[in-house]
């Protein structure tokens, strides 16, 4: 496990209150409902999964490249996980992601910071709405 990975693993997840909103803020269902038609719902269930377990650790890299405030590294690894983010239908990650890439080259230290904890509380609130709404079976960790 890397600094930048925090796992709760085992721990049951604390209780949360979602509003109506936080569907439509973090997941883009039109994106969702397409993938599960192709993939089925379970095979969906299954992408999550690899996703929140950071099977392909674009997060961790991203997170590792904010913490150190690496600005050449920030754009390749956020264009990764908005990849890897985007094609679930996971709008707000991608949409966390998209700015990184966009502006990652010019962010200062303090602008790391914001964006890594920016991307830490998105990552918690997707994967807890998604593990929620039952389409994983993740228990919410913290990246």
């Amino acid at each position: 496990m890397t600094p930048a990975t925090v796992s709760t693993a085992g721990q049951p997840a604390p209780q949360r209150r979602f509003r109506a909103s936080d569907v439509a803020d973090h997941l883009d269902m039109l994106v969702i409902g397409q993938v599960c038609l192709g993939v089925s719902f379970a095979g969906y269930s299954k992408l999550l999964d690899a996703v929140f377990s950071q099977q392909s650790g674009t997060l961790d890299r991203l997170l590792r490249a904010l913490d150190a405030a690496q600005t050449e590294a920030i754009r390749e690894n956020a264009h990764s996980f908005k990849g890897e983010t985007s094609v679930l239908g996971l709008k707000a990650l991608a949409q966390q992601a998209w700015h990184c890439e966009g502006q990652g080259a010019q962010f200062t230290p303090a602008d790391c910071q914001q964006a890594a904890a920016r991307l830490r509380d998105c990552w918690q609130s997707t994967q807890a709405l998604c593990s929620r709404m039952g389409f994983t079976t993740q228990a919410p960790a913290q990246p």
